[in-house]
């Protein structure tokens, strides 16, 4: 009690914790898909429907508004519809071949982007120490994409190498979804819609996964299997809450200059002790400097 009344804004902090738990339950779900003979694709699709379903239960009510084909936010969320889908794939891909560390890494760097956005075409304030943390961060990406001599992680250095395009996509995906969410609400677009957002986005990721399998299935390229509809489901459950978690705190008055930062921060870092003890990622001198690189650039960049 003495500790939340003297910072107020770190109520509910638990809920933080949740979420970063969370976040890095979505990775350890997608390294053990391999094992169990999963489809990502598949098991994903059905994860955005389980996320709407999760949603009505936790809301009490369907988050998709029935008018929202009308609403001005709705082209934009046809275009994170594609990209949650398409991203959500490369991060289960990269989870399962290149680590949850470094996967977890390149997601939360992207923020340089938005942040770089918003300097250059909002006007917001360049102080010294935002533009120090984005030539961090930059030198962080530099570092985590160089590759070790022997063994890294799970694949070799030339194998590496072929994975810098996967790190690359999920990097870029990242930073669109973050720029394009961070410029309606700039423009007064998505005002007071954010779970009405993200869930029309769930929805529409999963319509348009389900037109694209259903297209497979009639040309005989894939195998349709239960199996995938039950991981779907598992995933999905953690895939909501790591957003309403977030909308949640921001909603009982934590400023996001404060939360993203430490959202962030603790999902590298968690990511990286599961990665290393539950799956024995080892992480290169390089990675280990460019991970502390990046938690001190996101800290910077927030301030």
């Amino acid at each position: 009690m003495i500790f939340y009344d003297i910072y107020p804004k770190y109520r509910n902090l638990e809920f933080l914790a949740l979420c970063i738990l969370v976040n890095v339950l979505l990775s350890i779900i997608f390294k053990f898909f391999p094992k169990y003979g999963i489809n990502n694709f598949q098991a994903i699709i059905f994860n955005y429907f389980t996320c709407l379903i999760v949603g009505t239960f936790q809301l009490g009510t369907f988050p998709v508004p029935v008018n929202f084909v009308t609403l001005p936010w709705f082209p934009f969320v046809i275009g994170l519809g594609f990209l949650f889908i398409i991203g959500f794939n490369l991060n289960a891909i990269a989870n399962q071949k290149i680590g949850v560390a470094y996967t977890a890494l390149l997601q939360k760097l992207s923020l340089i982007i938005p942040s770089s956005f918003a300097l250059l075409f909002f006007n917001e304030s360049a102080t010294f120490i935002k533009i120090l943390g984005i030539v961090i961060a930059l030198i962080a990406i530099a570092f985590i994409q160089m590759p070790s001599k022997k063994v890294d992680g799970q694949i070799n250095a030339i194998e590496f190498k072929k994975m810098t395009l996967l790190g690359s996509g999920i990097f870029i995906i990242s930073a669109i979804i973050e720029v394009v969410l961070f410029y309606m609400s700039k423009v007064g677009i998505s005002a007071g819609s954010d779970i009405e957002i993200v869930s029309s986005t769930f929805g529409l990721a999963g319509i348009l996964g389900l037109i694209l399998l259903l297209i497979q299935l009639y040309q005989k390229k894939v195998k349709f299997e239960m199996k995938n509809v039950f991981a779907g489901i598992i995933l999905g459950i953690p895939n909501f809450y790591s957003i309403y978690l977030l909308l949640y705190l921001l909603n009982r008055g934590w400023e996001a200059s404060v939360l993203f930062p430490m959202n962030n921060v603790g999902i590298i870092g968690m990511a990286a002790i599961v990665g290393y003890f539950l799956f024995k990622e080892k992480l290169n001198s390089y990675k280990w400097i460019g991970m502390g690189l990046a938690i001190i650039s996101i800290i910077l960049i927030s301030k």
